[in-house]
């Protein structure tokens, strides 16, 4: 997310109805396309996690997830899901690469549709600078599916932090990988 659209978000507020429309919409469609039993305490459980993230972090960061963690949540990872619904409720938005949401995709095919439908994600498209980023890093040494999550983690000068199930493949990156275990 830019800057513009984060001051955008910030000063459009929305109502206490609205975050609670919001939040509804998320949790309803957790439940019916990804983790049945996704319960309110899951999403409280959430709210502790996305806090113990933020924790030390001063103004605006991100949280990107790799294709692991659009893989978990796709496959009803209680704590993702969970997020997904924090997120939509907070009128923030988890970022997903679009070659994550791609490398994921090829894994499990139908990825795309399922984490489209959540309003507490953005998806970031890959431009020709960050095509050229992806092209060093992956030539370099990283695999190709953990790289433009990496980009987008070190963007724009706001602090992320990567979810994901393999914390070990962003060694070395200088980014905050966070290991959301295994789904």
């Amino acid at each position: 997310m830019s800057r513009r659209a984060y001051a955008e978000r910030v000063v459009a507020a929305p109502t206490g109805a609205e975050q609670a429309e919001d939040t509804a919409k998320a949790m309803a469609y957790v439940r019916a396309h990804l983790r049945e039993e996704f319960t309110d305490d899951d999403v409280r459980e959430a709210w502790e996690w996305r806090a113990a993230i933020d924790t030390g972090r001063l103004g605006p960061y991100m949280v990107t997830l790799d294709h692991t963690a659009v893989l978990a949540l796709c496959r009803g990872h209680r704590l993702v899901s969970g997020l997904a619904v924090v997120e939509a409720e907070i009128r923030s938005s988890a970022r997903v690469p679009a070659l994550c949401l791609v490398a994921a995709g090829l894994e499990h095919p139908g990825v795309a549709a399922y984490a489209g439908a959540l309003p507490g994600l953005e998806f970031l498209p890959l431009d020709f600078a960050g095509a050229a980023a992806v092209e060093q890093l992956a030539a370099a040494w990283m695999k190709w599916p953990c790289v433009h999550a990496v980009c987008a983690a070190a963007s724009d000068g706001v602090e992320g932090q990567i979810l994901t199930a393999r914390p070990e493949a962003d060694d070395g990156t200088g980014v905050w990988a966070v290991d959301i275990g295994q789904p």
